[in-house]
């Protein structure tokens, strides 16, 4: 989701912000950007989120049995 969110903002910035109607002039630049290392440091991070994704799925079906 965060690298769509990312190119659809980079591809409204290119376009002058015809899209997502921009509060200011670099708005949907700025978005982009921070999208995209949100997409860098989730790859980073990866095994530590895959890992903590399985405990909390785990507790909830051992809760839930």
């Amino acid at each position: 989701m965060a690298l769509e969110y990312g190119i659809r903002h980079l591809t409204d910035y290119l376009l002058d912000g015809k899209n997502f109607n921009p509060i200011y002039d670099t708005d949907s630049w700025d978005i982009c950007k921070n999208q995209f290392k949100l997409v860098q440091d989730i790859e980073n991070n990866y095994d530590i989120l895959q890992s903590i994704v399985r405990e909390v799925t785990f507790e909830v079906i051992r809760i839930n049995i």
